[in-house]
């Protein structure tokens, strides 16, 4: 609960420090800052390096500029991601990296959807429920699909923090639950 006020309080102030720069550089900061999240959340040694106080903060900090001049970080994002770590809130970079795409998505009128079904779907269904989602929320989706054979047939759509669910799965589960009970 904590981390994710602390998280959205960082990533506004990021946001602010873009919108700064100038109005297109929102969404740069915000690839970068996803860039390095999504770096640091699948390479458990960079993690363990970057998140454990007992290494030291410059050390750390000379990790963060390698990486985001490797990376082509921009300036003011590795700049952000150096404060973090002397503020000891590098750890929650993850959580700044959901809440800043958060911000992100309602500035520029986006909303992301998930969509899973049992078999995968042509791109042309796809494209299909991106429009309907588009012409139903007044905003654009950015959709993501997964494949899972576990929910049998159906489909389950989450639209933010909605889930509209028909699957074959949870309508098993609930007719399981009505018999039980």
């Amino acid at each position: 609960m904590i981390q994710g006020k602390v998280a959205r309080r960082y990533a506004k102030a990021l946001y602010l420090l873009a919108e700064e720069e100038k109005a297109d550089r929102r969404q740069r900061f915000g690839e970068d800052l996803h860039t390095f999240a999504t770096l640091v959340a699948e390479n458990d040694e960079l993690r363990e390096a970057l998140f454990n106080p007992i290494y030291p903060a410059v050390e750390r900090t000379k990790i963060i500029r390698a990486l985001g001049k490797k990376l082509k970080l921009l300036k003011r994002v590795q700049e952000f991601l150096a404060f973090l770590v002397g503020e000891k809130r590098i750890s929650y970079v993850m959580a700044i990296d959901a809440a800043y795409q958060q911000l992100l998505d309602v500035s520029l009128g986006r909303v992301r959807a998930h969509i899973v079904t049992a078999t995968p779907l042509d791109e042309e269904v796809v494209e299909r429920l991106r429009s309907a989602l588009q012409k139903m929320l007044d905003r654009e989706p950015i959709v993501s699909v997964e494949h899972d054979p576990g929910v049998i047939g159906g489909i389950r759509l989450t639209v933010g923090s909605t889930v509209y669910d028909g699957t074959v799965q949870t309508r098993l589960e609930n007719l399981r639950e009505a018999l039980i009970a």
